[in-house]
């Protein structure tokens, strides 16, 4: 194709150029290539490249993307081809985008046979002149660096003979000695520093970390040591919270890499600037801690919380620190800010460490400490669900049957907790199934009591931890000091498998509270899972049209929470719905008062269609309209206003419910601010007000 376009003085374009130069590079035979170039074709033009395409590129035409015939021999690694285009005097500093790299970093062809592990190409390369410390512009990147960054260290000794920039950094700050130091290449490392001083040794990249923090962090103990000997900086910090070498090395267990570190002077009572941490709060072995101590770690020493190192340790079920720490005399009473004592945290921590517990309690702890909440060791494993620390604390003597400073018990703790198995753990113990905390609590109203929608194990575990209650004995009908029972607060909040549970075993459906609530109310004005609870309820025989204290009804508590379901089944059992209050609140008025979302709208078309009377009005003279105003809800005050409420009746204030749609003018600066002074959509809805109150009076 090349010879025919030739012959007939037609331009060869790129693509058609391309299959000589592959012809080249794969065969060692180009003699379309080098007739073109006989007939004066440019050595460094571009042809095109099959593998790859840039549609961003300015020079990419056709959506080809365009490298040298060098970069494309570089980059397949064809030495006779590089050699060949060298003689020809193809340009070795000519740089071109490596899309093939899915970048945009303008590249040698050096740069791209050192990337891509050519050494024999390299080496041509840099005979003919290739320079090693030529920079990528965008991103500052070497020819040594992108060797190191793919892995080819071999390629990386020919580039330092070469007498490559040891120490030059890209543009995030990150040099080739920091990529090794991270990776752990020992050889490759003392390579670089026979090449390095002080200041390419101590090299930071944009967090502050240098070479020997990299090394410390992932354990990578000779090339700590060679870093110090070349004189790395042994206490500087970086990161997000300035830590130290020391500090990465303790807190991921190096314990060769903290051994290193203290030998070369590295400041054991450091601390970041966090939180305020130590070295020895960071650690996480025992044998970090043992190093650390011997060299003078202060165990004393507390953070911006009021935490030791042996209160950190416990908190993370650390036993062989907690053990380092008090065979280091640390203080097994000390208390943070919060009054948390070692033991506390470590009931209260992120494992079910009994081992630690152990410890603490044979190194001197008080298990009958309280924190600031008055919560002492065994509450708190308890609230925990740590069945096994709660074991090792009964067996070391503690009181299951011990309480808090507001007269909590475990078992009420694990409860609230919703932790059947603790509870279970607890009462085969001997834990008290009917102590009562302050509020007169029981672990049975604890445990139906719960938002079970926040528990792992939902209201099943819920259910789980009553039904264990009940049959040790829990009284089903006992009351804390509100004279709720189980059955009003898990109807409150909507525990539905406990309301079933607690009906199955004979609780008082009934029973009233101080606020002369019934079961049966609490859950319609409870939890937005009142469904099942509320027909649970009305199958035990629950009044529909039951009162509370205050007058309300499950009809009008149900509308005002928007419990769309709730309000068909109340009357479909024959609630009345156009009962009032103690305030002449109907259902209706309810749900308008609150009309914000559109389960309300879709009870008020519940309530209409059931008859409710839409221009009643309460003791206020407040009707469904004026409330649906004031609630600034247009989709309910068209509904209202289509099924007959009259826009001309008076409050007792003599107020409209036109009246009741804020004004955003400029005199009143609340409802501009409360309104971001948009007044559209408030004027719309009291045109609506104002049409239909002039269509009345016509």
């Amino acid at each position: 194709m090349v010879l025919k376009n030739v012959r007939r003085f037609l331009p060869v374009s790129a693509r058609e150029l391309h299959g000589s130069v592959k012809t080249l590079i794969e065969e060692g035979r180009g003699e379309d290539l080098l007739l073109l170039l006989r007939l004066g074709s440019h050595i460094n033009g571009l042809v095109a490249d099959e593998k790859t395409s840039d549609p961003e590129d300015s020079r990419n035409r056709d959506g080809n993307f365009f490298l040298t015939a060098l970069h494309l021999a570089a980059r397949e690694g064809s030495l006779a081809a590089t050699t060949r285009l060298l003689a020809f005097g193809a340009s070795v500093q000519v740089r071109i985008s490596s899309q093939n790299m899915k970048t945009n970093w303008h590249l040698t062809a050096l740069m791209w046979a050192s990337a891509a592990g050519h050494t024999e190409v390299a080496k041509a390369l840099l005979s003919a002149g290739a320079n090693p410390n030529v920079m990528e512009e965008s991103h500052h990147l070497s020819a040594l660096y992108l060797a190191v960054d793919h892995g080819n260290t071999s390629m990386m000794k020919v580039l330092l003979e070469a007498r490559a920039d040891a120490s030059a950094i890209c543009k995030k700050g990150t040099s080739a000695l920091m990529l090794l130091s991270e990776w752990g290449n020992t050889e490759a490392v003392l390579s670089l520093l026979e090449r390095l001083d002080k200041v390419g040794v101590n090299a930071v990249d944009k967090e502050g970390r240098s070479s020997l923090f990299l090394a410390s962090v992932n354990g990578h103990t000779e090339i700590v040591k060679a870093l110090l000997k070349a004189g790395a900086e042994v206490n500087c910090q970086a990161g997000y919270w300035k830590r130290s070498a020391l500090m990465e090395a303790s807190a991921n267990g190096h314990t060769e890499v903290v051994k290193a570190l203290v030998k070369g002077g590295a400041d054991v009572n450091s601390v970041d600037k966090y939180e305020g941490d130590t070295v020895l709060m960071l650690s996480s072995s025992g044998g970090c801690t043992g190093i650390l101590l011997e060299a003078g770690a202060d165990v004393s020493a507390v953070n911006a919380k009021g935490q030791t190192a042996l209160m950190r340790a416990s908190d993370w079920g650390r036993t062989d620190v907690v053990k380092a720490l008090l065979k280091g005399e640390a203080n097994v009473h000390a208390v943070d800010r919060n009054q948390q004592t070692a033991l506390i945290a470590a009931c209260g921590g992120y494992f079910d460490a009994p081992d630690c517990i152990a410890a603490l309690i044979e190194g001197g702890a008080d298990m009958d400490a309280v924190d600031e909440d008055g919560r002492n060791a065994l509450t708190v494993a308890s609230g925990k669900g740590h069945v096994k620390i709660v074991e090792m604390l009964l067996e070391k003597g503690a009181d299951v049957n011990g309480v808090d400073r507001d007269r909590r018990t475990a078992l009420i703790a694990a409860s609230e907790s919703c932790n059947a198995d603790m509870v279970r753990t607890l009462l085969e113990r001997g834990a008290n199934v009917h102590a009562a905390a302050l509020n007169e609590e029981t672990a049975l109203i604890a445990a139906s009591g719960i938002f079970w929608r926040d528990r792992k194990g939902g209201d099943t575990d819920a259910r789980n931890c009553v039904v264990l209650l009940i049959e040790a004995g829990a009284d089903v009908n006992g009351v804390d000091g509100d004279e709720c029972t189980a059955l009003i607060w898990a109807s409150q909040r909507g525990n539905a498998n406990v309301v079933r549970t607690l009906l199955e075993k004979g609780t008082d459906v009934d029973a009233v509270d101080r606020d002369q609530r019934r079961a049966l109310l609490a859950a319609c004005g409870g939890s937005d899972y009142a469904g099942h609870c509320v027909a649970a309820l009305i199958e035990a025989g629950a009044e529909v049209d039951v009162v509370g204290g205050d007058g309300c009804t499950a009809l009008i508590a149900a509308s005002r929470e928007g419990h769309d379901y709730v309000v068909e089944m109340l009357l479909e059992k024959g609630a009345d719905v156009n009962a009032v209050d103690g305030d002449g609140c109907t259902a209706l008025i309810a749900a308008a008062s609150r009309s914000h979302d559109l389960a309300h709208a879709d009870v008020i078309k519940t309530l209409l269609t059931e008859g409710a009377d839409v221009n009643v009005a309460d003791r206020d003279g407040t009707t469904a309209l004026m409330a649906a105003a004031a609630s600034l809800n247009q989709e309910v005050v068209e509904i209202l206003l289509e099924e007959g409420a009259d826009p001309t009746m008076v409050d007792g204030q003599g107020n409209r419910a036109c009246d009741f749609v804020p004004r955003c003018d400029v005199a009143c600066q609340m409802c501009r601010r409360a309104y971001a002074e948009d007044t559209s959509e408030h004027d719309e809805l009291t045109n609506i007000l104002c049409n239909a109150l002039s269509q009345k009076r016509g």
